[in-house]
């Protein structure tokens, strides 16, 4: 999928797609599982590969496979880690299908998706919490794992997503890059009452240091285009410039999410229009982002907005 890697070199604006799990919930399948949507790559495989279909008619040059919660760590925790490798695979193969099926010749490249989301553990109430973050040893071998089949199965890069918990973060890096694929990697950010942009989802839930203070520390970090992802769509370009202001000089991406999650749903209020969502990417494009999506809680209309859209280059500033 070397085109792609040409666009981004001499500074095209990519089109990354939208969210897959929220999407799969929008079409009436539930998330209300410790291991969210991973099933539905099982159980629903025809409806994941329409999901991504959906995405490259909309004009995605890119499309991530349904892959966010099916780590072997993460599969514990609905019995079925054994079938890490079967569900990763068909996950990679509802993508693939979906490319041949919908792409009529145009270059759509595969992005294999991992987080180190650990899955949720219910208590006698049956709410969702929380599990502990893994060993070192767990993490390196969970990350190895996933990476390796992903890169097996047919993926043309790896899509660290969420990354929002520092160690993690490092070790899901160093883990990826063995594979030998690009490594893009996606950070979620919140700002706190002091307007400090600090890595992790929200105030007490993956909460860390300050976004600067980790890229500091950890850049070079070893992938090849860093972004802002699964971040409020208003906090995004904050981020962005803190990111742009850091010592990494490669390809940068953003796509945001609209609304929150009350576990294990998606709250569907009040999402972001597309025209909106679009006046916030032309200001990320004006910031020098060149790859472009959206997140949970959005849909195709707004990777169909954006296609149409934004510039074909940065350097432009117009279509």
């Amino acid at each position: 999928m070397t085109g792609l890697f040409k666009r981004l070199a001499r500074g095209d604006v990519v089109i990354l797609d939208g969210p897959t799990s929220t999407q799969l919930e929008r079409k009436g399948l539930s998330n209300a599982i410790g291991a969210w949507s991973a099933m539905s790559n099982l159980d629903h495989t025809d409806v994941v590969q329409k999901v991504h279909e959906e995405y490259i008619d909309a004009g995605a040059d890119i499309i991530t496979t349904n892959t966010f919660a099916t780590s072997r760590l993460t599969l514990e925790t609905v019995g079925r880690d054994a079938q890490v490798r079967e569900i990763n695979q068909r996950a990679v193969h509802a993508a693939l299908q979906a490319r041949d099926a919908a792409a009529n010749g145009r270059d759509v490249a595969i992005a294999g998706s991992i987080s180190h989301f650990p899955g949720w553990d219910r208590d006698t109430q049956g709410n969702f919490l929380n599990r502990p973050q893994p060993s070192e040893d767990q993490a390196r071998t969970n990350f190895r794992e996933q990476a390796e089949i992903l890169s097996e199965s047919g993926c043309d890069l790896i899509l660290l997503e969420m990354m929002r918990d520092v160690d993690m973060a490092v070790l899901a890096v160093e883990s990826a890059i063995l594979t030998g694929l690009p490594v893009w990697i996606g950070f979620t950010c919140w700002i706190d009452d002091h307007a400090v942009v600090r890595i992790g989802e929200r105030r007490g839930y993956g909460s860390g240091p300050t976004f600067e203070d980790f890229l500091q520390r950890n850049l070079p970090i070893g992938g090849s285009l860093l972004a802002v992802m699964h971040t409020a769509v208003e906090q995004t370009s904050s981020a962005l410039e803190v990111l742009r202001d850091s010592s990494w000089n490669g390809p940068l991406g953003a796509y945001a999410h609209s609304s929150d999650m009350m576990r294990p749903d998606w709250q569907f209020d009040d999402i972001i229009t597309p025209p909106d969502y679009l006046a916030h990417a032309w200001q990320w494009v004006g910031m020098g982002v060149q790859l472009i999506g959206s997140c949970c809680g959005t849909g195709p209309e707004h990777i169909r907005v954006l296609k149409e859209n934004l510039p074909d280059h940065i350097a432009t500033g117009e279509s």
